[in-house]
């Protein structure tokens, strides 16, 4: 529930877009009752034509953790080491610093190019490198907080739609993201047509001969990697007939720093491969893919990077649990952090794993993160899966705190369609033949 100059706002309201509409014009903050009768401010944004009420920067964990708008302190993911650096919030804008470019002078060779611009993740906290990007638009999209009214909820459709709004408020140079990125359209045979002229204008920005080659920053599931004779051919789910060129180079690191993520997908049948890439026209006329990081999400499109975390959430998952997953960012995989944020208990509850090839000095980082958190905190052995999860606390369900919505922002009076989709038996081919089985949601 909201409250702007002492009316209520919540989306029983008919006329909530107008009302939000008029504070946008004035500038007055709605204020979100979960914390009781003083609130804790928020803002209004106007995206895609639509009045969204969006969470203050950095007010995220001074929200009631059954609140839409809570967000576990930045210390249990590798959001903390780039705020005000790669990634500065303001009310209505978040500027951030991509560390990959988004031009190339067409002299450059293209071993070259492949040779220095593969995402390393890690490195330097004043630039996102591409899967850092990645995270914070699934971060501000809100997959990775779930509750058991999501389940069944998302699909490629309901992805595509939040990952678009979270990036429509971020800034790169002078340039806002959402012009620079292609996320494919669930694709509809019988609107075969339609769908291929809307990508054809949407990706016109990379056509034509220039001085300096312009690239774009696509986000899709992996459907199928084939290795070909000068590296391999990348197809996404929902754009079957555009296959990208990914040089023997490029495919070689990928396979080497992402090997975790794709061995994962690999033995998981259940589980989605999400990769974010940029792209351009070669002088041949192909489209070839310059720099690619990837991601596993289960069936629930939560995240996870190793079996470890997977068996957890899929045990939370089944559970009906509530928790918030952490992200990397640009933190590498030696780095500790908490894996996840149970948001059930009372007080939330950090979660760290401990897996059977961690090291001691591992272990003893986990150790002194938790000494410094303000958060309660349960170390999961995965090798044993024990000891079990600390109990949910009873709940006070507050109207505000909505079971299904799947982004963290809360848009009134016109609530996102809950769509489910039949079983998908096409699986990703990473250089091998397609396991056959349910790949979840379309």
């Amino acid at each position: 529930m909201y409250v702007i100059n002492g009316q209520v706002i919540d989306g029983d309201r008919s006329n909530a877009q107008a009302v939000l509409a008029t504070a946008h014009t004035t500038g007055t903050r709605p204020r979100c009752t979960c914390q009781g009768a003083d609130g804790v401010d928020m803002y209004i944004a106007k995206v895609s034509g639509r009045y969204l009420i969006k969470r203050m920067p950095g007010t995220g964990s001074t929200h009631d953790p059954i609140c839409t708008s809570y967000a576990p302190p930045p210390e249990v993911s590798g959001l903390a080491e780039l705020l005000g650096k790669a990634v500065k919030e303001h009310p209505e804008a978040t500027r951030i610093t991509l560390g990959f470019p988004l031009t190339h002078h067409r002299r450059r060779t293209d071993a070259a190019a492949a040779a220095t611009e593969i995402d390393d993740s890690g490195g330097d906290p004043t630039k996102l490198t591409l899967r850092g990007l990645l995270h914070l638009l699934w971060d501000d999209a809100g997959f990775t907080r779930w509750t058991p009214g999501m389940l069944g909820k998302r699909n490629w459709a309901t992805i595509r739609k939040y990952l678009l709004s979270a990036a429509e408020d971020k800034m790169t140079y002078r340039t806002p993201l959402v012009d620079r990125l292609w996320i494919p359209e669930t694709f509809n045979s019988d609107r075969k047509a339609e769908i291929i002229a809307r990508r054809t204008a949407a990706l016109a920005y990379i056509t034509g001969t220039r001085s300096r080659r312009r690239l774009m920053i696509a986000v899709g599931e992996i459907k199928r990697i084939t290795p070909t004779t000068t590296g391999a051919a990348l197809l996404l789910k929902h754009v079957p007939d555009r296959p990208l060129h990914v040089m023997h180079e490029t495919y070689a690191r990928m396979a080497a720093t992402f090997s975790t993520e794709l061995s994962l997908r690999a033995d998981n049948t259940d589980t989605h491969l999400i990769g974010i890439l940029t792209f351009g026209e070669s002088d041949d006329g192909t489209t070839d893919v310059e720099q690619i990081a990837v991601m596993t999400v289960t069936q629930d499109w939560i995240p996870v990077t190793t079996e470890g975390e997977k068996r957890l959430v899929d045990r939370l998952t089944d559970d009906r649990r509530r928790f918030v997953k952490s992200l990397r960012y640009n933190l590498g995989p030696d780095t500790p952090m908490a894996a996840l944020t149970l948001i059930d208990t009372c007080p939330v509850t950090a979660c760290y794993i401990i897996g059977p090839d961690d090291s001691a000095r591992q272990r003893s980082g986990i150790d002194s993160l938790i000494s410094t958190s303000q958060l309660e905190s349960w170390i999961f052995d995965a090798a044993t899966e024990t000891p079990p999860p600390p109990a949910a606390a009873p709940r006070d369900r507050r109207s505000h705190d909505e079971a299904d919505q799947p982004t963290l922002d809360v848009e009134l009076a016109d609530p996102p369609a809950n769509r489910t989709h039949g079983p998908d038996t096409t699986q990703p081919l990473i250089g091998v033949q397609a396991h056959e089985g349910n790949h979840g949601y379309e």
